[in-house]
Parts: C-alpha cells; sequence; structure tokens
C-alpha cells in the first residue's frame, strides 16, 4: 500500500512531467542590426587596420575588448564574474539556480590579420539569443551562462583553447607558469598586466556545474554554402597532434660545396613535406596533415642551411588513423634523414583527443531547426574549437552557420545576416529548451 507521501510526490512528479512536455518557446526575435553593430564594435580592438583584426591574449586590445563585453552583459542584466585566467561568465539566473546552468559562449581573440566572425559571433551571438529571450517574457529554469572564452587561438603563448583546457582542469598551474611569449614575456607576468591579479588555481569547476554547453561559430569551410543549408549540426570535432621536427647537417659555403657533396637539411625537410601530401592524400576525407612553421637556420642567401625545423600537425576525428598517419610520416622523415645524411629529431609538442558530441544536445538542436523550419546538415569539424575541451566534461554541442567561400582566419571573412539570423534563432531555441529539460 502507498503511503500519503509516495502518493503526493506521484502527483507532483506527474504534473512536472506534464509540464516539461507541454513546454514550448514563444516566439523570438533576434536583432540582427544590434549583433552585428556589436561584432563590428569589438572589431575595432584591434592592433590593425580594419577589416583585418588582431587581438592577441592581455595585449591592450584584449583589455579594452573585456571592458567592451563586460559592459554589454551587465547593460543585459546578467550578473558578471572571471576566473584567474580571465575566462568572462555572464548569468542569466533561473528560477532553479541551484540546478547545473545551460551555457554558450566561444572566444574572443583573433589571430594575427584575422577576420570579424571566428569566436567573437559565439559570444555576441550566445548575449543576442538570451537578449531576444528576455525580450520576449521567457523565463528560465535552469539559469544560461554566456562564457567568453581566454585565448583559443594559438597565438600569444603557442597554446590553444587556453581558457577552456583551464576550465575544465586540463591545464594546470604548473604548466600555466612554464608560458612565455616570443618575447619573453610570462604568462603570469602578462596575465596580471590585464588585472587579474587573483593567484592561479587549478579549476575546481564540478562536472554537474553545467547541464549542457552549445557554442554557434561559423563553418570555416564551405559545405553549408555549397549545399545551400543554413544550419550545421556538429557530430564530431577532429583534434590535432603537434610535432617539431627538426633536421641537422654540417652546413657550407654555397659557392663551393657541390649538391652531390651536400647534407642539405632544407632538401630533407622539403622531401619530407611532398612525401606528406601523398600520405595524406591516401585518406583525403578523413586525415589533416600540415606543415604550417618552417624556421631555416641560419637563414642566408649564401650558405648551405644548418638547421631546417618544422611543426607537423596531424588531424582526424579517429585517434587510432592519427596515430598510424603519424607514425608512417615520423618513419618516413627518419628514412630521408639516412638518404641524405643529416640527422633528425622529433618533440611531441601535444596531442588533444578527439571529441563526441553529446547524442541529447545534437537531438534538441534537431528539434530547434524543426521549430524554425530550417533545414539542417549533421557535419565533422576538422577544426578545433572550445567545445573539443567544454564535451571532456560536460554534455556539448555546437551549431555551424555557413561562411562565404568557407573563408576564415583572414580580414575577408563573412557571414550574411541572414544566416546570422538563423543561427542566433536556434541556438536561443535550444537555450530555453535545454533550460527545462
Amino acid at each position: 500500500m502507498m503511503t500519503f507521501q509516495m502518493l503526493c510526490f506521484l502527483f507532483l512528479f506527474s504534473v512536472f512531467i506534464l509540464c516539461d512536455a507541454n513546454f514550448s518557446v514563444p516566439y523570438i526575435s533576434v536583432n540582427t542590426e544590434r549583433l552585428i553593430e556589436d561584432l563590428k564594435i569589438l572589431g575595432q580592438f584591434s592592433d590593425g587596420d580594419y577589416p583585418g583584426i588582431t587581438r592577441l591574449l592581455y595585449s591592450k586590445e584584449d583589455k579594452a575588448a573585456r571592458r567592451y563585453l563586460i559592459a554589454l552583459f551587465e547593460k543585459s542584466g546578467l550578473s558578471v564574474s572571471w576566473d584567474p585566467v580571465g575566462n568572462i561568465f555572464a548569468r542569466w539566473e533561473g528560477s532553479d539556480p541551484r540546478a547545473p546552468a545551460v551555457a554558450s559562449g566561444s572566444h574572443f581573440d583573433t589571430l594575427l590579420n584575422a577576420g570579424l566572425y571566428d569566436g567573437t559571433l559565439g559570444v555576441l551571438g550566445a548575449l543576442e539569443a538570451v537578449r531576444s529571450l528576455k525580450e520576449v517574457g521567457f523565463e528560465p529554469k535552469k539559469s544560461i551562462e554566456i562564457v567568453a572564452f581566454t585565448s583559443e587561438e594559438v597565438s600569444r603563448f603557442g597554446i590553444g583553447c587556453l581558457g577552456s583546457r583551464y576550465l575544465v582542469g586540463s591545464l594546470t598551474v604548473e604548466e600555466l607558469l612554464k608560458l612565455k611569449d616570443s618575447d619573453g614575456v610570462s604568462f603570469e607576468n602578462a596575465r596580471q598586466s590585464c588585472g587579474y591579479i587573483e593567484k592561479l588555481r587549478e579549476s575546481m569547476i564540478a562536472e554537474d556545474y553545467y547541464s549542457a554547453f552549445v557554442e554557434l561559430h561559423i563553418e570555416q569551410y564551405h559545405i553549408l554554402e555549397d549545399e545551400g543549408v543554413p544550419i550545421g549540426l556538429v557530430t564530431d570535432i577532429a583534434a590535432p597532434s603537434l610535432y617539431t621536427i627538426e633536421w641537422k647537417g654540417p652546413g657550407g659555403h654555397a659557392g663551393s660545396v657541390p649538391s652531390y657533396e651536400r647534407q642539405d637539411p632544407f632538401l630533407a625537410a622539403s622531401e619530407f613535406a611532398l612525401n606528406l601530401e601523398q600520405l595524406v592524400l591516401k585518406d583525403p576525407k578523413n586525415t589533416r596533415a600540415t606543415i604550417g612553421r618552417v624556421e631555416v637556420y641560419p637563414g642566408s642567401a649564401g650558405a648551405i642551411p644548418r638547421s631546417v625545423r618544422l611543426s607537423l600537425d596531424i588531424r582526424d576525428i579517429n585517434e587510432a588513423a592519427r596515430i598510424k598517419v603519424k607514425e608512417q610520416a615520423l618513419e618516413k622523415a627518419a628514412a630521408i634523414a639516412r638518404k641524405r645524411k643529416v640527422t633528425m629529431e622529433t618533440l611531441h609538442n601535444y596531442s588533444y583527443p578527439p571529441a563526441k558530441m553529446d547524442p541529447r544536445i545534437v537531438e534538441v538542436i534537431e528539434d530547434s531547426c524543426r521549430a524554425h523550419n530550417f533545414s539542417y546538415l549533421k557535419l565533422i569539424s576538422r577544426p578545433f574549437h572550445d567545445s573539443l575541451f567544454m564535451a571532456t566534461k560536460f554534455p556539448t554541442g555546437m551549431i555551424f552557420i555557413p561562411c562565404k567561400e568557407g573563408k576564415s582566419h583572414v580580414p575577408d571573412e563573412y557571414a550574411s545576416p541572414e544566416d546570422i539570423l538563423r543561427g542566433v534563432e536556434v541556438l536561443a531555441e535550444t537555450l530555453a529548451r535545454l533550460s527545462y529539460q
């Protein structure tokens, strides 16, 4: 026989389920003009001529951008806080503030001479989603929090997703204190010069702090544009392994040493680059390998190089496949070194695990697309994002919108107002639904 208390519990639980089942999001009116104006103003905080944007971590431009974002968040009635590395959090408190929050956001730093939309659209798009929901009278159950991550780009300190990695605990204080930029400025000094004087501590954020994280982003390729589809649902994020390879030889005078006597590390590196291309072309659909940086020493027009150092970035959504390509590439590099009688050294800089997006979050984004009658396409993200690391601790999803000709990290990076509108509408709908799940 059921007790009175059990009957009361079952009644309340059935009412709760019924309310959630009948939950609907009011009509959302996104103010695209306001959002694009915010993007353009943020783009002015740049060490360079607009539209090319350079905003490196803890620079005076970065500091000004932070002040602007915080002012926008506070103007929208959100409570603002930050952690010791400068991740900024703007919270819209829900009716159940003790429940795990729903989060959205991205980064606002850039590479050198980059574009207006990469990262910043995810921060300001999340803000516009919140503003739009507020303006139609929506009241969240779970709190909704915007996260503006510190330094996603591999720029000043040579490390990507610094803020999100710190937040989830995959980047320690010890590792941070070892970082220096190309001018020898330590991360610690740069951080404090930007006003973050709180002592660094290990991130203690719990796995149940966020019930979901959703990132809005431009695609950075042209699949959506080619297919004429407005929304991309990310299912997987490929992750990189980064290596540094250095070949060394005796060098010599450019005029006196004949070609057949040379032990030229530059020719070894060049042969390796061409062989790497052929290796990756065996599986062009999934594997990416890039040599993005080459340093030749001494770099004199009249001397045979004595050393050549290059970066090797290998990416895949399948970690085993990525490891196989790495092994084949390094075996080929060693064989070339032996053939050309140069020495070779390899440094493993880092490897990040690929990430799968949470199926429940993907399903909610699908429902949000259907609610607005938007077609969508499921995609793999070959570039990595803050979501790569957020997915290690929280249920995570990503929404892509098209960008013109797939261009990104360049001044002519562009997303149309119509595509931005659709992306923010889907994001707002998704955040509202997740706040009641």
